[in-house]
């Protein structure tokens, strides 16, 4: 009696399952798979190394997108929501390398470069500004 009633159960519960993940295949797609907003991020660079700002630039690591600094210290790139942006030197520096964390993309974000907090940023950016100045 037990097996019958568990065969019927499966029986049942199947073919309706299978009916519901049918018609509502777009609204489980959504929830598992959010489909990403495309926008245009306006970034600020906060940067107290004493380098032009436009020696940077924006790094979208999940495109391959780089766009660079203006000399205003401010980038526009399009992305989308929550993409990892990263700041990086310029390609034309492309013997110095900083270790910055991305942060998630969003429509308007401040990058801050502080170069007062770790003994091996300052020692860096002395090395890009005699390269700068030569």
């Amino acid at each position: 009696m037990r097996i019958t009633t568990i065969i019927l159960t499966l029986i049942m519960a199947v073919p309706l399952t299978a009916k519901l993940t049918y018609e509502n295949h777009s609204k489980i797609k959504a929830i598992i798979d959010p489909e990403k907003i495309k926008i245009v991020a306006f970034i600020k660079l906060e940067n107290n190394c004493g380098v032009a700002h436009n020696s940077f630039e924006v790094l979208d690591a999940d495109t391959g997108l780089k766009v660079p600094f203006t000399a205003g210290g401010r980038a526009r790139i399009q992305t989308f929501v929550d993409n990892p942006l990263k700041l990086q030197v310029s390609q034309k520096f492309s013997a110095v390398h900083i270790n910055e964390l991305p942060e998630p993309a969003q429509e308007t974000m401040t990058m801050t470069l502080d170069c007062n907090s770790v003994g091996s940023v300052q020692d860096m950016f002395k090395s890009l500004k005699e390269t700068l100045g030569k």
